[in-house]
């Protein structure tokens, strides 16, 4: 799943290390001027758990970018060093800090997904699906989602041309629930699911024969498993997402046999970050 994106992750890491680097890395020119460049390694360790995803994307793309990696962790949860190194020591300086960062992102957010994945399944919902949203910092969705389902999260949207969902700011732009939904519903392609945020049980039930999914919003979580239920036995085929607010340490006040599909913004954009350091050799 995550190596055909290979050429796409050192295309990135390259620009992002020349952004960081315009005209050069004047602290390693300085110091080694007149020292000849030799080979290192870069350790890169995490000296807390961490969960490992797409090893082979990691391996492929700093290989693409002229490094030879000496050991990747395989995916999975460990602890200790999860990326080794080999390269010229200017060039291992240069991309130390891009590298490092990109990898506290990414592997933030495949150990915060893990977790949640995790504590559903051992509570008896493994069929309640983790999804990610579009809450991803700029420039880095693909990564994020890509992360993420590999640690066990549904993408939801990957962006505004996947599916149609109407959200308040649609409704209120509109100025009607149900005009916005029927409007939506008469010139959407077939190809193309609907859903509909609501924040009460009367929304949920207005909208409901027109839409593919139901987002039960900021709603309670007692309300909304309730809501969940009416609404599955109204329309079996309905599929229900509760969002707004959830976390790890609440996720499972909000799940029940009636819900489908739990989301949760902050596993993309402000996961806790994992932690990570590098030593060269």
């Amino acid at each position: 799943m995550c190596i055909q994106y290979t050429r796409r992750l050192a295309r990135d890491l390259k620009r992002w290390v020349h952004e960081d680097s315009p005209l050069g890395d004047v602290t390693t020119d300085a110091v080694f001027w007149s020292k000849e460049d030799s080979e290192k390694i870069m350790d890169i360790q995490a000296r807390s758990r961490v969960y490992v995803v797409c090893p082979s994307l990691i391996e492929g793309a700093l290989g693409a970018l002229g490094l030879e990696p000496e050991f990747i962790a395989p995916a999975g949860w460990t602890q200790g060093v999860v990326v080794s190194v080999r390269g010229l020591t200017k060039e291992l300086l240069m991309f130390e800090r891009t590298l490092l960062n990109f990898l506290i992102h990414v592997f933030s957010i495949s150990t915060e997904v893990r977790r949640v994945r995790e504590l559903l399944d051992s509570s008896g919902f493994k069929n309640v699906r983790v999804a990610v949203t579009r809450k991803t910092v700029p420039g880095m969705r693909l990564w994020a989602k890509l992360f993420a389902r590999a640690a066990g999260a549904d993408t939801h949207r990957l962006s505004l041309s996947d599916m149609i969902l109407i959200k308040d700011t649609h409704i209120n732009a509109y100025g009607d629930l149900l005009g916005a939904v029927r409007a939506a519903k008469e010139n959407a392609s077939f190809t193309h699911k609907i859903e509909v945020e609501v924040s009460s049980e009367e929304e949920a039930f207005e909208v409901l024969p027109y839409v593919d999914a139901i987002m039960l919003d900021n709603v309670g979580p007692e309300e909304a498993k309730r809501i969940a239920c009416k609404l599955k036995e109204a329309k079996p085929s309905i599929i229900v997402e509760v969002s707004g607010g959830i976390n790890r340490e609440n996720v499972l006040q909000y799940v029940n046999e009636c819900v489908d599909v739990v989301s949760m913004g902050y596993l993309t954009l402000s996961p806790p970050l994992v932690d990570l350091g590098a030593e060269i050799r």
